[in-house]
């Protein structure tokens, strides 16, 4: 019979607070893909894609970060799934717009 592992408790304030973070730009993320959809004309949806990718780089940062934190205490994260889990809706509304109307600008 196979040993089940118990639930680890970290007591690691910036790792709590990174986590925080993370929740917090992802919530962003999803916030913004949703105005973006429900956006009437193409400039709306154009600034809600523009703050979308900018919550998009932080959720990035942020998972990095957690990830990072977590090496000391021999915890495994494995970033590229959390970022396409994470990221997911926002990546499919970028290719969306992007079809309908091409790439956005970028300075």
């Amino acid at each position: 019979m196979a040993t089940q592992k118990r639930p680890l408790r970290i007591q690691d304030a910036s790792l709590r607070d990174a986590a925080g973070r993370l929740e917090s730009f992802t919530t962003m993320v999803n916030r913004r893909v949703d105005e973006m959809r429900a956006a009437e004309d193409r400039a709306e949806k154009t600034l809600a894609l523009f703050e979308a990718e900018v919550a998009a780089k932080l959720v990035e940062s942020a998972v990095y970060e957690v990830s990072l934190r977590l090496l000391p205490h021999g915890v495994e994260f494995d970033p590229a799934r959390q970022l396409s889990l994470r990221l997911g809706r926002f990546r499919r509304e970028l290719a969306s717009f992007e079809v309908s109307y091409g790439p956005l600008p970028r300075a």
